[in-house]
């Protein structure tokens, strides 16, 4: 099926609405995000956008900015989930995917690798971008290329 980002703002908007407001956290979609359309199926998009926005409200919410901001952006092939929180260290890098790791208080490890293996079965991708400290994490989540499409 076609998942719009209009679609995904309406759900993720319907899920997250109270906790933001409890965290004083903003979720900010960029036009390019509403504009955005994908083939997958919502199985596999939904809950790993879900998980990754949770993470976002809870590193938000702890990063010492002023503005707690959780911003989904897109462009062409990717979306974009970036949150204003501490971000990920470099040490951190290569096992936030791993099954069972999570400096969340209270974290499991699951949400992640489970999320990217979910989009990997499915055809997608899921990476962690450059460390950037002045925005604190990003994920991006790709359509793998297909050879010769």
């Amino acid at each position: 099926s076609i998942i719009t980002g209009v679609a995904l703002r309406s759900f993720l908007e319907e899920i997250f609405t109270e906790r933001l407001e409890k965290e004083k956290v903003e979720m900010l979609f960029t036009i390019e995000f509403l504009n955005f359309k994908i083939q997958a199926f919502s199985s596999t998009i939904y809950p790993a956008i879900v998980n990754l926005v949770d993470n976002s409200i809870y590193w938000a919410s702890k990063g010492s900015s002023l503005h707690k901001i959780i911003k989904l952006h897109a462009d062409n092939k990717n979306l974009f989930i970036a949150d204003a929180g501490p971000g990920v260290a470099l040490i951190d890098r290569e096992n936030i995917f791993e099954f069972g790791f999570s400096r969340k208080i209270g974290g499991r490890g699951m949400g992640l690798y489970i999320a990217r293996q979910t989009l990997e079965r499915d055809g997608f991708t899921l990476q962690l971008e450059e460390y950037d400290p002045a925005i604190g994490a990003v994920f991006k989540i790709s359509q793998i290329e297909v050879e010769g499409e």
